[in-house]
């Protein structure tokens, strides 16, 4: 039998690892994954199994749709945001490159 404890409310998600809607990707070198967080992305180092840090905006809202990375060596990822948004990340400086937005509805590849 499980016990409801009904006057707890969970105001936050507390160790989101990955969203559901969103792809993971791994960079060329194999040493790190990207995955979509709700509204942030979190870089992780594969081999040690530890969030190295998560990309996320000051004013985020929106959830992380849709990951892609770059074939070339630079540390560049595509983000698709439920509210059509595409951003360009750094994601080994956590620096958002360019915004881009012209979708109609969430990126979804």
């Amino acid at each position: 039998m499980v016990k409801a404890y009904l006057r707890y409310d969970g105001q936050n998600s507390i160790g989101v690892i990955t969203s559901r809607e969103c792809n993971i990707v791994v960079n060329n070198a194999g040493t790190l994954a990207l995955t979509g967080c709700m509204e942030a992305v979190g870089v992780w180092n594969l081999r040690q199994g530890t969030q190295v840090r998560a990309l996320k905006t000051a004013k985020a809202s929106d959830r992380v749709t849709h990951l892609c990375l770059q074939k070339s060596k630079r540390p560049i990822c595509g983000v698709g945001y439920s509210d059509g948004t595409v951003r360009l990340w750094n994601y080994d400086e956590a620096v958002v490159l360019q915004t881009l937005q012209g979708h109609r509805s969430g990126v979804s590849c």
